[in-house]
Protein backbone atom coordinates (compact mmCIF):
# COMPACT_ATOMS: atom_id res chain seq x y z
CA UNK A 1 0.00 0.00 0.00
CA UNK A 2 1.39 3.40 -0.97
CA UNK A 3 2.14 5.97 1.74
CA UNK A 4 0.21 8.97 0.45
CA UNK A 5 1.94 11.34 2.88
CA UNK A 6 5.53 10.48 1.97
CA UNK A 7 7.55 13.31 0.38
CA UNK A 8 7.73 11.39 -2.92
CA UNK A 9 3.95 11.00 -3.14
CA UNK A 10 1.54 13.66 -4.35
CA UNK A 11 -0.92 14.48 -1.59
CA UNK A 12 -4.37 14.35 -3.19
CA UNK A 13 -6.33 14.81 0.02
CA UNK A 14 -8.86 17.62 0.16
CA UNK A 15 -8.81 17.94 3.97
CA UNK A 16 -6.57 17.12 6.92
CA UNK A 17 -7.13 13.74 8.53
CA UNK A 18 -7.25 12.85 12.20
CA UNK A 19 -6.82 9.38 13.65
CA UNK A 20 -10.19 8.24 14.94
CA UNK A 21 -10.74 4.57 15.71
CA UNK A 22 -14.39 3.73 16.33
CA UNK A 23 -16.52 0.68 15.59
CA UNK A 24 -18.93 1.16 12.70
CA UNK A 25 -21.66 -0.87 11.08
CA UNK A 26 -22.11 -0.72 7.33
CA UNK A 27 -25.89 -0.77 6.93
CA UNK A 28 -26.24 -0.23 3.18
CA UNK A 29 -25.63 -1.65 0.52
CA UNK A 30 -24.46 -4.62 2.64
CA UNK A 31 -24.51 -5.27 6.37
CA UNK A 32 -21.04 -5.68 7.88
CA UNK A 33 -18.99 -4.50 10.82
CA UNK A 34 -15.84 -2.44 10.58
CA UNK A 35 -13.86 0.27 12.30
CA UNK A 36 -12.81 3.73 11.32
CA UNK A 37 -9.12 4.44 10.79
CA UNK A 38 -9.27 8.18 10.29
CA UNK A 39 -11.71 10.95 9.45
CA UNK A 40 -11.71 14.40 7.90
CA UNK A 41 -14.27 17.08 7.19
CA UNK A 42 -15.12 15.34 3.90
CA UNK A 43 -14.59 11.63 4.46
CA UNK A 44 -13.92 8.52 6.47
CA UNK A 45 -11.39 5.74 5.96
CA UNK A 46 -12.55 2.46 7.41
CA UNK A 47 -11.36 -1.12 7.70
CA UNK A 48 -13.70 -4.04 7.11
CA UNK A 49 -13.84 -7.64 5.91
CA UNK A 50 -11.61 -8.06 2.85
CA UNK A 51 -14.20 -10.30 1.15
CA UNK A 52 -16.96 -7.68 0.97
CA UNK A 53 -18.07 -6.36 -2.38
CA UNK A 54 -18.10 -2.55 -2.18
CA UNK A 55 -17.45 -1.20 -5.68
CA UNK A 56 -16.17 2.28 -6.43
CA UNK A 57 -19.02 4.73 -6.68
CA UNK A 58 -21.35 2.69 -4.47
CA UNK A 59 -23.63 4.67 -2.17
CA UNK A 60 -22.97 3.58 1.42
CA UNK A 61 -24.56 4.17 4.82
CA UNK A 62 -22.58 3.79 8.05
CA UNK A 63 -23.97 3.61 11.58
CA UNK A 64 -21.49 5.04 14.10
CA UNK A 65 -22.32 4.50 17.78
CA UNK A 66 -22.10 7.38 20.24
CA UNK A 67 -19.12 7.19 22.60
CA UNK A 68 -21.46 6.54 25.54
CA UNK A 69 -23.22 3.78 23.59
CA UNK A 70 -26.76 5.12 23.87
CA UNK A 71 -27.44 6.24 20.31
CA UNK A 72 -25.83 6.04 16.93
CA UNK A 73 -25.43 8.40 14.02
CA UNK A 74 -25.97 7.30 10.42
CA UNK A 75 -23.84 8.97 7.76
CA UNK A 76 -24.18 8.56 4.01
CA UNK A 77 -21.52 8.79 1.35
CA UNK A 78 -19.91 7.32 -1.72
CA UNK A 79 -17.07 4.79 -1.97
CA UNK A 80 -14.13 6.57 -3.62
CA UNK A 81 -11.26 4.13 -2.96
CA UNK A 82 -10.93 0.43 -2.08
CA UNK A 83 -7.64 -1.21 -1.05
CA UNK A 84 -7.48 -4.90 -0.17
CA UNK A 85 -4.69 -6.13 2.10
CA UNK A 86 -3.99 -9.60 3.46
CA UNK A 87 -5.81 -8.65 6.67
CA UNK A 88 -8.68 -6.37 5.66
CA UNK A 89 -10.20 -4.07 3.09
CA UNK A 90 -9.72 -0.31 3.44
CA UNK A 91 -12.63 1.74 2.14
CA UNK A 92 -12.47 5.51 1.64
CA UNK A 93 -15.90 7.15 1.79
CA UNK A 94 -16.70 10.73 0.77
CA UNK A 95 -19.43 11.93 3.10
CA UNK A 96 -22.40 13.61 1.47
Amino acid sequence: MEDRLSPSSANTRRANRIVWERPVLIVDPVRASGKTINVSAVGILLSTDRHLNLPLGAEIALSIPHLEGRDSMVVHGKVVRVERTAQDMRVAVNIS
